[in-house]
């Protein structure tokens, strides 16, 4: 089973967000100066991007499928 992963990059700050099985969920990373300093584990990607968007202000639609 391959996982969807998505990232936004804004200055020294990546927010990434990584699909598990669907019962896990996904998790939302902030990853700032190559370490990650926050994560939130939600019920599926359009949650997480909901969060992001309501915490950091990264609009739904910038997000950059990676892998």
């Amino acid at each position: 089973m391959e996982f969807r992963v998505y990232e936004v990059v804004q200055e020294n700050t990546i927010f990434r967000i990584e699909e598990d099985h669907p019962e896990v969920g996904a998790y939302l990373y902030v990853i700032k100066d190559g370490k990650c300093v926050k994560d939130f584990l939600q019920d599926s990607i359009e949650v997480c991007k909901s969060l992001a968007l309501e915490e950091y202000g990264i609009s739904l639609n910038s997000w950059n499928l990676i892998g």
